[in-house]
Parts: C-alpha cells; structure tokens; sequence
C-alpha cells in the first residue's frame, strides 16, 4: 500500500522533492503572529471533542502530533505551484494556525447547509477548500502541520497531512448519530470525556518507533525457536554502523543493495511488520521442502524480509525514506548473507552471545568495554591477533612480544579521530599508531618470509602494525568513507614502527617488562592495563608535592586532595572547551593522561618555582581571572578534591580534571592560616586530612552547614535586634520533598524552597546576596534566613543544575520576610508558642536541657522533626518561659549594615579561616610518596631552584 492510500494531504500547495535534501524554506513574515503548533494541537481536539457531543460521535479520536509526517512535509518543494499537485489535497490559506480553527467551523458550516448529494460531491472532490472538514474525520488519529510563506503575501498556508485513514468519512449531522460519545474508541485508546484519547500502550505513529519494532521482533524470533527447535536463534541487536550504510543507499527493486556483510530488503513501516513478519514465516514453515526451495531460489524481492527470522542474523539497522510518493524504511541486517531459515546441528551461540535463561535462545550480551559490530566481534579479533604475535615470537625469537590488549580508551579515541585527516592526530607516532581493516572476521595473513621493506614498514604489509612487539594496547571503530564502513584500529603505547631483530637469538618472551611475565613466548600482563595510567598514582603524586611544597614554604592549611567521584561526575557531563571558563566552586586542569603528570610537574612548574617570593606574589595577585595557570592549581592548599574524566576530541585525547570546592584563584602563599576546614584536621604531617571520611565530600556535609547556618541566623538576630529568629531544625520530610520536588507542582501553604551551589562554604555567599540584595529580586538563598522559618529539608539532585545542585525545602511559613532592621528588641523574646529563647534565637521548649549547640561547640544534636509538632504559618508569640539572655554569644561573623533596606551594601572579605570547605567519596591515598626515587629526584630538582 502506498503512501497515498495511507494519508490525506489536508492542506497542500506543493510538489514532491525529487531528491532525499529538504528543499528550502522562504523564512515567516510575522512569524510570531502565526501562533505555535502545540495550540494548534490543543485547539483542534477540543473542537473535535465539542463536535463529538454535539453530534453524538462515538468514535472520535484524538489527533496526535507525528514527527514522520511532518518530515514527510519537509520534504516537499513548496516553491512549485499548487496546480502541478495530483492527488488529494485542499489549500488553506490564513494567516497562522490561529485562524485554522476559525476556518474549520466556517467551512462545516457550510458543508452542513449541503444536501447529501452536494456533501458526497465535495468530499470526493479533491480540488475543493471546504476539504478543511477532514480535520474533524473521527478515525484519523496522526497529524503534521507546516505553516509555509505565501510569496509576496504577509499570510502563511498551513499544510497538514493526517493518517491512518484512506477513506475519508465525516459524522453524521442531520439527523445526529444516537451513540454515545467516545463509546466506540478504538484499540490503546479510552474514553476521556466524549473523546477517544490515546493511553500510551501501543504504537501508533505513522511509520512506527523502531524500539517497539524491535521488542516485537525478538519476541517473535524467540516464539519460532521454541516451536520449531532452533537451538541457535539469535537475538537481534540494533545497529549504528548499518544505519550509516542504509542512509547512503538507494533501493532499486531490480537490484537490491548489498554488501560483503549484509543483506537488504525494504518495509512500509515498523509498525504492522512484526504481524505480516508472523504470518509470512507461519506460511514457509508450513510449506513442503520442494516449495520451500522454489521460494527460496525465486526472484521475489520481498522473500528477503523473511531474514528477519533467520536464526544467524545477529544486526540489523534500518533508514527511514520520507516522499510523498513513497515514503518506506530500507533496512540491512547482517552477517548471514544467504537466506537460511533452519538451524542447522549446533546449538552453540555465536561469540558476544549467551543462552537465555530457561531458553535456548541465544541473547546478546551487554558490555561497558566491547562493542560488538556486525563487521564481527573485537575479542575474537584480538584473540586471532595474539595467536599470530605469538607465532611470530617463535619463529624470529622476539623476547618481548607483548600480548595485545583491548583498551576501551583507545576505541573510544579511534571513534573521535576525523578521518581521513591523519596529519592533524596529535599523539599519532607518540602514543600509538594506527592500521585501518574492512572487518573482524577477515583473518590476518601470516608472512612465512619478511623482506628487508617489511622491516622499514611496508604499505603492502600494513597488517604488520599489528606485530609490533611493544605495542601493549589496541582499540578499534567503525568509520565510513564513500558510503563504504571499515575499521580503523589504534595501537599504543608505541608510536615507532619497530618490529624485532632479524638475527635474534633470544629466547621468546625472555626479556618482559615490568608488569609482564612470559608465558610460553608472549609476555603477558600481570596487572591492568590503563590507557591513561592509574589515577590512584595520580592522586598520589599531587598529595606528595603538596606535603613538600607545604613543608618547604611553611604553608599551615595545605589540605590532602581526596577523589570526588561527584566531580567526576560533573567533570564528564561538562562540555569541554579550550578556552577555561569561571566556576563557583571548583577550577579546571587539561592532562594529556595520568601517567604523563611528572613530565608535566617539570615543564609547567619549573619556571613558577625559580620565581622570587615578590615575582610569585605578584604572579598570583595577577591570577584572579586567569584561568590557564595549568597544574599549578594543583598547589593551591585550600582546595580540597579533585576528580577527572577522559574526554575525546577530533584530534586527541585528554584527562579532564575538576579541582574544588574553590572557583577563584586565592593567593595561597602570603595568606597567614593555620586553620583547617572544617570536618578536617592537621595529620601527623601537617596536612589537614579528613577527620571522619564518610562525612567529607565535594557538596558539603549538611550537618556541618546547618551548624554554620544556626550560628550566622543567631549573629542576625543579635545584630538588628531580631526577637523571633528561630533556631532551624533537620527535617526528614522536607528532604523527602526536596528529592522528589515537582516545579510544575509546587504550589503549597507551608514551606518555600532554595538552590544552593554547595553545603560548605555558603555563609559568605550568603551574606554577600544580604548586602547587595535589592527587594525587587528573587530572594535565593536568602530564604535560609528568613526568621519565621523553623525546618529545613535539603538533599542533591540526581538531574543536577550545575551551578546550584543542591535543592532544599524550608519550612513552615509560604511567605517571605526578613526583618526591621530598626529593632529595638531582645533576641529570643518573641518566641512562638512551645518554642524558648536559645542563646538568641528561638529553639523547641527543652532545647537547652538536652544541650543542643552553642556557638562556640563544634557538633550539633538535632532532635528529629517527627518529635516536634510543626506550627501554623502565622508564629504566635508567647512570654518566653525562660529569660531571654541578654548578653550574645563571643563568636560572630560580619554583616553588613541595613540588610533589610533595598540600598545595596558592600560586604567585607571574610577570612578564609572563617569559611567552612567541603569534600565527595574520596579514593583514600597516602600522603607518603609512592613514586620511587625518580618523582622524589623531580621534586628535589624543583624545589632547589626556590628562592
């Protein structure tokens, strides 16, 4: 069936492309007077719904959006003229989709006021603009519209295609139907007030979603190898490669395209294959054995789609068409290049496979470190390679064959490599070398002779590469020139061609390096090889020449770098660019790898450590906004965590590492601190390391920042003379509400809610937003001092904004104040009812009893919310039960004058003693150097040109 028997061109002034390039568009006159496709799509089924209670339709559906029609219109030439159009089809001409629904009830009015014969004439009249009336056609479910610029006009044509009806039919109208409306929905559709919605359980856009396409396939491949007894049916896997090749191809039904790995054949759609699929394999396997051959052997073009049910098709990838002639999917399934539709005697699945539980069907298996392609299986390929190294170690005596080993970086960096621009890869022949194969299964040859070229890298032997003794690593990916796929494979760490000694008399395997032992002529790996090196030596390193830097220059607060699998995170969600850019809490490091850093350490460091003391001094108060001062960031004592991720760009590869919870660049070597951060303390070393690591990470600890908070809302309250500022409590349910928090429900009576970048750290943003707050603005974070506040609920987003991860809940008042910064009140004597005055601030009737914190103690007991009943959003005040104290606390942290004004107010810097740091699920590491003597020789080196 075809396109044109499946859809109706609703509104259309257009001709068909006849090439697969979209044609242009003349850009909308006015576009923002048009109106938007979505109230379109609003508009019209609630009209559909009003006429189907007016009329007493019983099947009127909803029209759903569909994205392959209105590529099927984007595929159109508008800029030919409407009369060259055969076909159905009816032109609106409006000024947007706003007016569309206005047209429709014009033109059905006066489809309404026709007699029967005047209606059946326009229906079947495919020139007639009253065709409008098929947007109110009950059984068409799927549309798309495209709103075209008229020449010459300041109006726009809206042109829409709806589907799945061929056959237009339209509602009864006089006399009006007796059904009942939306009693008679179809299939996946219900009943929503007269109209038939769609519940979402079945697929029913135009040409189908390839994932339900493909659960339906499998389904229906594992219910064949049941009945039938094949024991080696395989489970189909989508393919990336075969849709690159099936988007470069053309289908021609006299000679369809195929390949040295795959088949094709084409589809209509997805959506009713896996149904014809059923039927079409349940009449071969019926067929006897002579007719099954006939089949086979024919001509029939559409015999292919039959491959779809071959036990040892493994791939498939499939290419969506779009023409309003003939819209079809071409799809290629691979590696079986014959039709066979019979197990054959093994019930063996293929490599990259398993069997199923309870069942012989064979299932894919997933991996994190080897994409198995339909060009054949990686290991396999390597296992061929190892086999051949080891050959060849024999034969010439090479006593440091390595075997080879797949590096899932390498892949990853053959996969970003632009191809064929070889001369810009800028590790090629540093840190690996690379060959290029058509697939896995095709072997390679194993030279009985060299000749003296094969020695100086011949390209009539590039398999060679291959055999290069030190190579250690290989990764491979698939890659497309002249709508051809290939292979290109990388392999390191050696970046010189250099194969073995022709006249060795060495015994194979005899010479390994470290790391390696010889078994049976191949030097194999005793531990795991990383591509970048290990990041636990890394973290090391840094940690060792911050433990000298410190001792050597007598920095006091010089803190030991933990691992922040949180900054990992972020690191890999980042987008990198050249260009450093400014973040609140954390600084950015590029490394060519972890294995690399000591290279790096002595020629990026070298010239910063034979600066004088007053060049250094200077050097850094001049670093504010620089952000390229490369690894020595890594010698900023305040900064507590570092995490990295590899990231793969066009030319190389690198280690993207974040360092925190520090965005600017402090001068760390004339600030006079002793003091570690908090949750932090000094080591036998010095160096302030965790004191309890399960409480350190990157975001913060929240008890600790609850602490801070407490104790800044009480300074508050004791400088403007505030007597209801309440002493903030931990409450589990408004962290149950910050971690399933829905903006699109957020409508409430008794809390507000706050982003935050981090836990530690704040109480100087905090008071920074006070002193340049403008009451006009969103409030923020100022919504933690807000005194009639009483709870508070805070936890880390999984979806995470970047800049304010944190999400917390306060409670129990929905209106925002601060106070009047005029007060002439006492601290704590305006408490609410069941609340007494605590140092200042108004804290739970006992609160002082069970010794919970004072501003000068370094923990805080917090009894749970469930124990406290939470008031009314109005506090009532009540005589306090105990004397308010009089006489504030000694700690206190500087605030800004007026904080209640709209005048904006410059805070003064705080120490940076005074600003609690934080931490993140750290690797632990030993300040003690693990590099051996040539890292302790570099840092000696580095640390004599000081000064």
């Amino acid at each position: 069936m075809t396109l044109r028997s499946l859809i109706f061109l609703a509104v259309l002034i257009c001709v068909v492309s006849s090439n697969r390039t979209k044609p242009p568009r003349k850009p909308l006159v006015y576009w923002e007077f048009h109106g938007s496709p979505e109230e379109f799509m609003i508009d019209i089924n609630k009209l559909r719904r009003d006429y189907a209670k007016q009329y007493n339709v019983s099947n009127m559906h909803e029209l759903i959006w569909d994205k392959d029609l209105e590529e099927i219109l984007l595929s159109i030439d508008v800029t030919k003229t409407f009369y060259d159009i055969t076909g159905p089809w009816v032109l609106c001409s409006t000024i947007g989709y706003k007016f569309v629904i206005e047209d429709v009830e014009k033109e059905f009015g006066y489809y309404q006021g026709l007699d029967e014969k005047g209606r059946k004439e326009i229906m079947d009249d495919g020139w007639s603009g009253t065709r409008i009336v098929d947007l109110l056609a009950p059984l068409q479910t799927v549309i798309a519209c495209e709103a075209v610029a008229v020449e010459d006009k300041t109006y726009s044509d809206i042109n829409c295609l709806l589907g799945f009806q061929s056959q237009i039919e339209v509602f009864d109208i006089d006399p009006p139907s007796m059904g009942i409306p939306g009693s008679a929905c179809m299939e996946g559709y219900e009943n929503d007030d007269g109209l038939c919605v769609y519940k979402k359980t079945m697929d029913i856009s135009f040409l189908g979603t390839r994932e339900i396409f493909m659960t339906k396939l499998n389904e229906l491949r594992k219910k064949l190898a049941g009945e039938n007894g094949m024991e080696n049916m395989h489970e189909l896997s989508w393919s990336k490669g075969l849709v690159n090749l099936a988007e470069d191809l053309e289908w021609d039904d006299s000679n369809p395209p195929n390949g040295d790995e795959f088949i094709s054949f084409r589809i209509e759609n997805y959506r009713n294959l896996p149904e014809i699929l059923e039927r079409l394999s349940n009449e071969y396997l019926e067929k006897g054995d002579d007719e099954k051959n006939a089949f086979l052997e024919g001509t029939n073009s559409t015999k292919w789609i039959l491959s779809l049910i071959s036990p040892f098709q493994q791939f498939l990838g499939c290419s969506k068409r779009y023409s309003l002639q003939d819209t079809h999917i071409l799809c290629l399934i691979g590696p079986q290049l014959e039709l066979k539709l019979k197990s054959d005697s093994s019930s063996e699945c293929a490599l990259g496979f398993e069997k199923s539980e309870n069942s012989s069907f064979c299932v894919f298996k997933k991996s994190d470190s080897v994409e198995v392609t339909y060009l054949g299986h990686p290991e396999e390929f390597v296992e061929n390679l190892n086999v051949l190294r080891k050959k060849y170690s024999k034969k010439y005596n090479v006593p440091d064959m390595n075997q080879l080993i797949w590096t899932p970086e390498l892949s990853k960096t053959a996969e970003f490599l632009t191809w064929p621009n070889t001369s810009k890869w800028e590790d090629l022949n540093e840190k690996y070398r690379y060959t290029v194969i058509q697939s896995y299964r095709n072997p390679i040859e194993f030279l009985e002779e060299l000749n003296e070229e094969d020695y100086e890298h011949s390209e009539n032997h590039r398999d060679l590469e291959f055999m290069v003794p030190g190579q250690k690593m290989i990764g491979c990916s698939i890659k497309m020139e002249n709508s051809k796929n290939f292979i290109l494979c990388l392999m390191g760490p050696e970046g010189n061609y250099k194969l073995w000694d022709q006249k060795s008399e060495k015994s194979p395997g005899s010479e390994c390096s470290n790391g390696f032992k010889n078994e049976d002529g191949l030097c194999i790996p005793t531990e795991k090889i990383d591509y970048f090196g290990s990041k636990i030596d890394f973290l090391d390193w840094i940690n060792d020449l911050r433990l000298q830097y410190a001792d050597r220059y007598q920095i006091k607060n010089m803190h030991k770098l933990i691992w922040s699998e949180e900054l990992t995170e972020i690191s890999n969600f980042l987008e990198f660019s050249n260009s450093r850019q400014n973040y609140s809490n954390y600084r950015t490091v590029i490394l060519p790898s972890y294995s690399e850093f000591s290279k790096i350490l002595e020629f990026e460091l070298i010239d910063f450590v034979r600066m004088s003391r007053e060049n250094r001094q200077e050097f850094l108060e001049n670093s504010q906004n620089n952000f390229n001062l490369k690894s020595k960031e890594f010698l900023n004592p305040i900064q507590q965590f570092v995490g990295c991720s590899p990231k793969f760009l066009e030319q190389k590869s690198i280690i993207f590492c974040l360092i925190g919870n520090h965005g600017l660049f402090l001068n760390w070597d004339f600030l006079e601190i002793s003091k570690c951060s908090k949750g932090f303390e000094k080591d036998e070393n010095g160096i302030c390391a965790p004191r309890e690591l399960e409480k350190i990470s990157f975001f913060g600890n929240f008890e600790y920042f609850l602490e801070d908070l407490n104790d800044l809302r009480r300074d508050l309250a004791w400088k403007f003379n505030i007597s209801n500022m309440n002493f903030l409590i931990a409450s589990s349910e408004l962290t149950e509400i910050s971690e399933n928090f829905d903006f699109s429900n957020a409508a409430n009576g008794s809390w507000r809610v706050a982003e935050i970048p981090n836990f530690e750290g704040m109480i100087p943003k905090i008071l920074e937003k006070l002193g340049n707050w403008n009451q006009t603005e969103n409030p923020g974070f100022l919504e933690l001092l807000n005194p009639n506040q009483k709870f508070l609920g805070c936890s880390i987003r999984k979806q995470r904004n970047l800049e304010s991860p944190i999400f917390c809940v306060i409670g129990n008042e929905s209106k925002f104040e601060l106070w009047n910064s005029h007060s002439n009140e006492i601290p704590g004597s305006n408490c609410s009812s069941g609340y007494e005055d605590f140092y200042g601030l108004c804290a739970p009737e006992g609160t002082k009893d069970s010794q919970m914190t004072s501003t000068t103690s370094s923990s805080t007991s917090i009894p749970p919310t469930e124990e406290i009943q939470m008031t009314t959003t109005t506090p009532e005040t009540s005589p306090p039960t105990t004397p308010p104290t009089t006489q504030k606390p000694q700690k206190e942290t500087k605030i800004p004058e007026n904080s209640g004004e709209s005048k904006k107010t410059r805070i003064p810097e705080k120490q940076i003693s005074e600003v609690s740091e934080n931490s993140e699920n750290p690797i632990e590491s030993s300040n003690s150097s693990i590099c051996g003597p040539i890292f302790s020789l570099l840092v000696f080196f580095i640390c004599i040109f000081w000064e």
